[in-house]
């Protein structure tokens, strides 16, 4: 993919992240412009390919969402898993989802549900007020049927009967084992699990801390960042991480020291607010990105 068509790619998936950060959701499946569903038809909007890859998708019937794609014509590269698994066009799985299936999800600051769509192809609106949450989230399910990703305390709570750093979950071998663009098969401590994927540190406030958003390797050794209790061993994305805001680099964490290059977008070792560095240090803003200092 060339600079140039790169560089509109990121313009057009901002303006689209944009028109999604302005659309809030209710239990009643209306969002605040009046709009059913979980998106407007034929709206595209910004997605990462299973490569990582940065694209965009379309809304379909307002209720799903078409495969992600890196360009009109091009669909995502393949991304190889050093396991076995049934795959689709670009390297991923044959369906998103097995029809039926349900999953954690937070909507309006709430807890819920969603549920994947019949033909397997993505999953509907989260049920914003639908009972989700056991022990160890903010709701008050009865337990033992939580769904997967669900804050939990015990493997009593989960239906899969697998409750491990505070998430209802299941092992895995594979990438295909997970739940496509919601989990990642990652081994920690020679466990492999299917772990939530995270943006940013509020994205596990769910399961609460020790859990942190932290960056790790699949066990295709994919880069991805999930929620997990990683303790002394959090790592953030590396140095010339590709990025598009600062939270692709520190994942919400503060005094990390960590932000995004506008110059280049990579990850790089600075600032642009005082947040960003250790306790005790300013940013100074005279060059791009920061540099921390007392």
């Amino acid at each position: 993919m060339s600079r140039f068509h790169d560089t509109l790619l990121r313009l057009s998936m901002a303006l689209a992240v944009s028109w999604v950060a302005g659309v809030a959701c209710d239990p009643s499946g209306e969002t605040s412009g009046g709009q059913t569903g979980i998106c407007e038809e034929g709206t595209n909007i910004f997605c990462r390919c299973p490569t990582g890859e940065p694209g965009t998708k379309q809304c379909l019937d307002g209720n799903a969402f078409g495969a992600c794609v890196v360009g009109v014509d091009t669909p995502c590269p393949v991304r190889h898993d050093v396991g076995s698994g049934t795959t689709g066009a670009g390297g991923g799985p044959s369906d998103v989802c097995e029809p039926g299936e349900t999953v954690f999800c937070t909507c309006d600051a709430q807890t819920g549900i969603k549920t994947c769509i019949h033909d397997g192809g993505g999953f509907g609106e989260c049920v914003c007020d639908a009972p989700s949450s056991g022990a160890g989230g903010t709701g008050g399910a009865a337990t033992g049927n939580l769904p997967l990703y669900s804050p939990c305390s015990s493997p009593t709570d989960c239906d899969s009967g697998v409750c491990e750093m505070g998430y209802c979950t299941k092992s895995c071998t594979t990438i295909f084992d997970c739940t496509f663009d919601i989990a990642e098969c990652v081994s920690i401590s020679g466990n492999s699990f299917c772990r939530p994927l995270c943006g940013q540190q509020v994205d596990c406030a769910p399961y609460q801390l020790p859990s942190e958003c932290g960056y790790t390797s699949a066990v295709d050794q994919f880069p991805v960042t999930v929620c997990a209790d990683w303790f002394n061993t959090l790592q953030l994305p590396p140095v010339d991480f590709t990025c598009t805001a600062d939270t692709n680099c520190h994942l919400g964490h503060t005094n990390m020291e960590r932000v995004c290059d506008a110059n280049d977008s990579t990850c790089e070792i600075g600032c642009h607010f005082d947040s960003d560095c250790p306790v005790g240090e300013t940013c100074s803003g005279l060059s791009e990105p920061g540099v921390c200092g007392k």
